[in-house]
């Protein structure tokens, strides 16, 4: 009995240490299915992360030269899904890399091959895409796996289309190209108006030699009526969008200059203020040659005037002691006092007796006209000169009546040559004006129509 007794407790001894095994095995499956629904829940969340990135990530057998896995951009980079990438198998390079740059792309093929764990290898290339065109790729390389014998065989990949950014770049490196190379001076200044930076033909212009950057603009500055003053150019640079004038510099040794400015904003949204770029082009020679071009233009016009003076003013010697002025066009005030100036001119120095105004090519008298005729007539008499009028039609005749015009004086003849033989005869006969003449003339020079 007592053998049968401990036989049972052995066995129920037994029996609850398998129970303690079997709780701790149903313990350890629920630990291992719990990480496992972690690691598929990290698994499935690291996978949408790699499908998600906004780079192509690959693997790729470098002994193969096959793809061994993509993620889904590469859709976006080439055209192609993954599954057509894989299944390209070794034509995938000849593909998808243009002849050109397939040389550059193998050459890195061989330095991965000596790479160390960790190190990355960067190349740049280009792809073709299914529609033909190219984009240009940075690739960032490293070693995945090796094989046995430790040379890298798996490579993992990430690759950034930077198409734009490089259009970018070279557009900005033709941009400060010429900048750097512009005629005119550029510079940009901080809100204070101090340089930030200038080209090479700002630095010529303001202070050869020296460096201007982190200088403010208006120590350049010239004083006098087209210089800024540092309040002026301060107000100018901050609140102003835009702005264009003439403003004077001071060159280190005194020399001034004047340069026409353009001040443009770059960005009024900034909230520290606005950073200006400004263009200069020294104008100090076109100034001086505009200068002398309006001094001459001034100086031809004066001459041009003076000869049409002289030509609007003729007096041609007729005869001894006969002077005859034929007149063509409007006369202004102007004019008519002009003609007076030559006509007595004439009679003294000719000693004329006899001066014939012909006014057959006037445009209708005016006011002007009227009261010269007359004031001609009576200086011409002060002087012993007897005035013979000619060329009056009726319509001038009809004008000269409605002024009123008073050419008392005035001897009137019907034409250029009547006034000629008129006056011709008053020399033969050596007869000079009289008192009695005058009063006789006066009545003659009552004009009717």
């Amino acid at each position: 009995m007592k053998d049968e007794h401990l036989s049972a407790e052995a066995l129920r001894a037994e029996n609850a240490e398998l129970r303690g095994l079997v709780e701790q095995l149903r313990a350890q499956v629920a630990t291992l299915e719990q990480e496992g629904r972690a690691l598929r829940e990290t698994t499935t969340r690291d996978r949408r992360i790699i499908e998600g990135l906004p780079i192509l990530v690959y693997l790729f057998d470098i002994v193969d030269a096959q793809s061994v896995y993509a993620n889904r951009n590469v859709a976006e980079l080439a055209g192609y899904s993954p599954e057509e990438i894989k299944a390209m198998g070794a034509d995938v390079l000849t593909t998808l890399v243009p002849a050109e740059d397939l040389g550059g792309f193998m050459r890195n093929f061989e330095r991965l091959r000596r790479a160390a764990d960790g190190e990355v290898i960067e190349r740049e290339y280009r792809i073709r895409k299914r529609d033909g065109t190219h984009r240009r790729l940075l690739d960032r390389v490293v070693v995945y796996s090796r094989d046995p014998g430790g040379a890298p065989r798996v490579v993992l990949g990430s690759v950034q289309d930077v198409t734009e950014q490089r259009e970018a770049e070279a557009a900005l490196a033709r941009a400060k190209a010429l900048v750097e190379h512009a005629l005119d001076g550029i510079a940009v200044l901080d809100p204070a108006g101090n340089v930030l930076h200038a080209n090479e033909a700002f630095t010529e212009m303001v202070a050869p030699g020296e460096r201007v950057a982190g200088s403010a603009i208006w120590r350049w500055l010239a004083p006098g009526p087209a210089g800024l003053s540092e309040a002026q150019a301060e107000s100018l640079f901050r609140r102003e969008e835009s702005w264009s004038g003439r403003v004077d510099f001071q060159r280190a040794d005194g020399r001034s200059w004047t340069a026409r400015v353009d001040a443009i904003a770059l960005d009024r949204q900034a909230t520290a203020g606005a950073a200006t770029a400004i263009f200069l082009r020294d104008i100090t020679a076109e100034i001086a040659s505009e200068s002398e071009r309006i001094t001459l233009q001034a100086q031809v016009i004066e001459a041009q005037a003076s000869a049409l003076r002289e030509l609007g003013t003729p007096l041609i010697p007729i005869a001894d002691e006969v002077l005859a002025m034929p007149l063509v066009g409007a006369i202004d005030e102007a004019r008519a006092q002009r003609i007076i100036e030559v006509l007595l001119g004439g009679i003294t120095a000719q000693q004329a007796a006899v001066a014939i105004l012909d006014i057959t090519g006037v445009r209708a008298p005016g006011a002007y006209a009227s009261d010269g005729l007359v004031r001609a007539a009576r200086a011409a008499r002060l002087l012993g000169a007897e005035v013979v009028l000619t060329g009056v039609g009726p319509e001038a005749a009809r004008t000269l009546i409605e002024l009123g015009a008073d050419l008392s004086g005035i001897v009137t003849q019907g034409s250029f040559q009547s006034g000629i033989a008129y006056a011709l005869g008053r020399r033969r006969r050596g007869v000079r004006p009289t008192p009695a003449d005058e009063r006789s003339a006066s009545d003659r020079g009552r004009l009717s129509t």
